[in-house]
């Protein structure tokens, strides 16, 4: 829930923490139809190969890479299909075999599905940001999250993003201030804004004298209601997820390895794992 301290002060929540200063991009995506896929998939595979030090852009270059998908995907566009539908009959193939053969994927399917379909909406991303951009959404997916981790923009505003999404890694592994829960309708593009991303504030002015609103590291230990303490632990998917687990100074409870066996072993940054001081219960 977003809410106005003051004309000039915005509160949200904190999702990634440090401070960014800059001017406002506000990001609307084009809702027109495009069914010129052959292009766009041109466009997705080159900006993807461009994140080879991500794991799960591969992932999703990995399935754009296949011939399957690229045959059905063809046919869709020659069929003048809308988006969505022409994804998904290119993926059909694809999800009814992980369906059945793989049940981590089976679970991931209809978010799989989603996010080709973001990178078929973004249509190449060709959008003006830079490191002096605060960018300003109502949400944010995979594709964007990877266009703006490149662009190393100052900061992030985004009214909808959960803290366990992909976007939400991505934007935490490249250390881009980032406060959920506030509208783009409070800001103006152009204006200059400045971001604390673990106060969860954005202010219209400098941010001096706001540390009291500051969150401390709860560690891995919560209490209920009723007083009863219960240990909170992670489960680890890609190198990025140890990330939370540092931050929250939280164990881990399951190291999944479905994504990592996926890819070349020997670019999958296990210094990632290794760094990570916390028991792993398999």
């Amino acid at each position: 829930m977003m809410r106005s301290e003051t004309q000039d002060v915005l509160t949200g929540i904190g999702l990634v923490p440090g401070k960014g200063v800059g001017k406002v991009f506000v990001y609307r995506p084009d809702e027109g139809e495009d069914t010129d896929y052959q292009n766009t998939l041109k466009k997705a595979v080159d900006e993807l190969r461009a994140h080879e030090d991500d794991i799960f852009a591969q992932f999703v270059l990995s399935i754009l890479m296949d011939k399957t998908f690229r045959k059905r995907l063809k046919l869709a566009s020659e069929l003048g299909l809308p988006c969505d539908e022409a994804v998904d009959i290119a993926l059909r193939p694809m999800v009814d075999r992980l369906k059945k053969t793989n049940p981590f994927f089976a679970k991931k399917a209809d978010e799989i599905v989603q996010i080709v379909r973001d990178v078929f909406r973004n249509r190449g991303l060709d959008i003006p940001v830079d490191s002096s951009t605060v960018f300003v959404a109502e949400s944010i997916s995979v594709p964007l999250a990877l266009k703006l981790k490149e662009k190393k923009v100052a900061a992030v505003v985004v009214r909808d993003l959960m803290s366990d999404s992909h976007a939400a890694i991505i934007l935490a592994n490249a250390h881009i201030p980032t406060v959920v829960g506030i509208d783009p309708e409070f800001f103006t593009e152009g204006e200059t804004v400045y971001v604390d991303g673990e106060a969860g504030i954005v202010s219209k002015r400098p941010i001096r004298i706001l540390d009291r609103f500051r969150f401390s590291k709860r560690g891995r230990f919560f209490l209920t209601r009723d007083g009863e303490r219960v240990e909170i632990l992670l489960n680890i998917d890609i190198p990025e997820d140890v990330y939370w687990a540092k931050r929250y100074e939280t164990g881990v409870g399951l190291l999944r390895t479905e994504y990592l066996l996926n890819f070349d072993l020997v670019k999958v940054k296990w210094g990632e794992f290794a760094s990570l001081n916390a028991p792993v219960i398999v």
